[in-house]
């Protein structure tokens, strides 16, 4: 960040500033840690390297099973399109029978529920 001090059109002096926000004490307090790592290595068959750039050269495995989502997808696409197409053409009102029917569900459920009375 700059400051310039003027006077009339003529720069009589400037200053360069800069700013720094150190790390939160949270972050800065945190380390390393090996035995977390040590464990996901273990769990995931990976293992310690010395040079970064090996990270890439390794030869890496393929996926075990390859399954084509998209179809899964655009069924959800699908299935979820219409009401949404129902709710932008006949409002919020349009469910509302939803409500009437799960009402009426629980109370049925309610109502039939063993324990509820005791049998004389």
């Amino acid at each position: 960040m700059g400051m310039a001090q003027r006077r009339s059109d003529r720069v009589v002096g400037s200053q360069l500033a800069g700013l720094v926000v150190p790390y939160a004490q949270e972050l800065r307090d945190l380390g390393v840690d090996d035995t977390f790592l040590r464990e996901i290595t273990e769990l995931t068959g990976g293992g310690a390297v010395d040079d970064p750039k090996d990270v890439f050269l390794k030869a890496r495995r393929q996926s075990r099973i390859a399954v084509e989502i998209w179809p899964w997808l655009v069924g959800v696409v699908a299935a979820m399109i219409v009401p949404e197409i129902a709710l932008r053409r006949l409002g919020p009102g349009a469910f509302s029978w939803i409500s009437h029917v799960v009402a009426r569900f629980r109370r049925r459920r309610n109502e039939a529920a063993p324990g509820d009375r005791e049998e004389a």
